[in-house]
C-alpha cells in the first residue's frame, strides 16, 4: 500500500482550483492524505476549500522557515508547494532542513531560481542555450534608440504578476519609467500569440509533459481567458527548456511568443504553478496526481498527460468563499 502523502500549501492565497486538484487526485489514487493551505492573512480564501487551515508568518519574517518546519513536522508533510515567487529562494536555501524532517519542497534549484527571477538573467540562460528571446538593450543602446525604435517593452529586473511591465511608446516616456525605476530593463516589443505552457518535471529531473496555453486575455499578469494548443514545436521546445534548466522539478510555468515568421520567442520563466494552471489539468495533464504519486513511490501515467484536450478554454471569474465572520475579523 502506497504511503501517505500530505501536502502544504505554501502561501495559498487565492489559488482555489490547485488546491482543490490535489484533493481530487488523492481521491482518485486512493492515496491517503491531506490538503493544507497556509497563508500569513486568514482571509486567503483558499484556507477555506483544504482539509486543513494554518495561518504562517510572512516570508520576510526571521521566523518564517522554522515555523513552516514545525508545520512539517505537525502534520507529517509529504510535499511542501510554494506558490509565490519570493518563497523559492528562501525555500531553496534551506531545502537540506525540510528534507530533514521527511518533507519534499516543489521546488527547483536554487540556480533555477535566480535564473528565473532575473529578467536578465532569463534571456542571457536563453540565448546561451540556442533560444530565441527578446533584444535586451544596453545602456549605449538604450541612449542612441531612434524614434522608429519606438515602441519598445520594459520591464523590472525582478518582479512578477506584470507589475511594473509594459510598452512604451517613446524616449520621453522610457526617460520617466527609468527614474522612476532605474531597475527597469528594457527591450525590443516582440508581437504574435502569446502562450503560457505548463511544463511538467518528474522528481528525477526528467521533463515529461507540457501543455501550452494561448493567452486570449490576461488580467494582473494572469491568464484569465485562454485555450489549450497542440503545437508539437512549441511542446518540443519547451520541454528543451525544462531540460537545460539546471535543477528544475514540478511544475514549470514558460511563457513565449509564436511570431510572424513561425519561430517561437521565449520570455518567462516562472518555476512554479501558475495561475492559469487549472486549464491544462481539466484537460487532462494531470500534474498534483503526479506529484502525489511520485512522493507515494507510485509510477505516475505520464502518457496520460501528454495526450492532453487540445482547443479546450478557460473563462476565469471571480467566485466567493463563504465562511463564519469569526474566521476573517
Amino acid at each position: 500500500m502506497a504511503k501517505p502523502v500530505n501536502i502544504l500549501f505554501e502561501a495559498a492565497g487565492r489559488r482555489v482550483s490547485l488546491v482543490r486538484a490535489f484533493r481530487k487526485a488523492l481521491d482518485a489514487t486512493g492515496i491517503a492524505g491531506k490538503t493544507i493551505a497556509a497563508n500569513s492573512d486568514r482571509r486567503a480564501a483558499a484556507l477555506y476549500v483544504a482539509d486543513l487551515a494554518e495561518i504562517v508568518p510572512r516570508v520576510s519574517a526571521p521566523d518564517y522557515i522554522e515555523a513552516l518546519l514545525g508545520l512539517c513536522r505537525k502534520h507529517e508533510v509529504s510535499l511542501l508547494v510554494p506558490l509565490i515567487d519570493p518563497a523559492l529562494p528562501v525555500l531553496a536555501a534551506r531545502a537540506s532542513e525540510f528534507a530533514g524532517v521527511g518533507t519534499r519542497l516543489m521546488v527547483s534549484s536554487p540556480e533555477a531560481i535566480a535564473i528565473g527571477a532575473n529578467k536578465i538573467a532569463t534571456g542571457a540562460f536563453f540565448r546561451a542555450n540556442g533560444f530565441r528571446t527578446p533584444q535586451v538593450f544596453s545602456e549605449d543602446e538604450i541612449a542612441r534608440l531612434a524614434p522608429s525604435d519606438f515602441p519598445v517593452f520594459a520591464k523590472p529586473a525582478e518582479g512578477s504578476s506584470s507589475i511594473g511591465a509594459g510598452i512604451i511608446q517613446n524616449a520621453e516616456e522610457l526617460r520617466i519609467r527609468r527614474a522612476a525605476d532605474p531597475s527597469l530593463v528594457v527591450m525590443e516589443l516582440v508581437r504574435g500569440g502569446e502562450y503560457t505552457i505548463d511544463v511538467y518535471v518528474d522528481f528525477q529531473g526528467v521533463p515529461r509533459c507540457a501543455v501550452p496555453r494561448l493567452r486570449l486575455e490576461t488580467r494582473a499578469g494572469e491568464i484569465s481567458k485562454g485555450v489549450t494548443v497542440r503545437d508539437e514545436a512549441l511542446i518540443a521546445l519547451s520541454l528543451d527548456v525544462a531540460r537545460k534548466l539546471p535543477g528544475a522539478v514540478g511544475c514549470l510555468t514558460l511563457q513565449a511568443f509564436k511570431v510572424a515568421d513561425g519561430g517561437i520567442v521565449f520570455i518567462e520563466i516562472n518555476p512554479r504553478y501558475g495561475g492559469g494552471y487549472p486549464l491544462s489539468w481539466h484537460a487532462g495533464a494531470d500534474y498534483p496526481r503526479w506529484m502525489i504519486e511520485e512522493a507515494a513511490g507510485a509510477k505516475p501515467d505520464f502518457a496520460a498527460g501528454r495526450a492532453f484536450r487540445a482547443n479546450l478554454g478557460m473563462l476565469r471569474y471571480d467566485d466567493e468563499i463563504i465562511v463564519e465572520g469569526e474566521l476573517i475579523r
